[in-house]
């Protein structure tokens, strides 16, 4: 995952609207290669116009045993994910909000990064699809 992706990503808030977007990812390793930092930019494709700014941090965390992925948002907002592998170039983040949790799956493969996302109301296996990306490496 290390180096910088890029490609096109789709959003979607309450009401169907969606936002298509030029999404870029840079990967590189920080602390003595202790943790993945991760820089993303979406930008709109005609315009050029920053519409989403985040660095999240992937770590591992000795106390609980698993990793993390801490995310801070231009907009000064931040999360602290759950992280896990789930597969050969497969991963999950997913974290808890009041109605429910958001779920992220990645697939990463021989230079492309997939990445989904997911709104699971709370008490229901249901999961409803807000957000799809997908990146090549550049």
């Amino acid at each position: 995952m290390i180096g910088q992706w890029q490609g096109k990503a789709i959003s979607s808030e309450p009401g169907n609207k969606k936002t298509e977007f030029t999404q870029k990812e840079m990967v590189r390793w920080g602390a003595g290669k202790t943790i993945l930092v991760v820089d993303g930019i979406g930008s709109n494709s005609d315009s050029g116009e920053e519409l989403f700014n985040a660095t999240g941090l992937l770590y591992y965390d000795a106390e609980s045993q698993s990793y993390k992925l801490h995310s801070f948002t231009r907009d000064n907002r931040s999360i602290v994910a759950d992280f896990k592998i789930t597969g050969e170039k497969l991963a999950e983040w997913s974290f808890t909000v009041p109605t429910g949790k958001i779920i992220y799956k990645i697939d990463a493969q021989d230079g492309t990064w997939e990445e989904k996302g997911y709104f699971q109301p709370k008490d229901s296996d249901a999961m409803y699809p807000f957000f799809e990306m997908n990146l090549s490496k550049i």
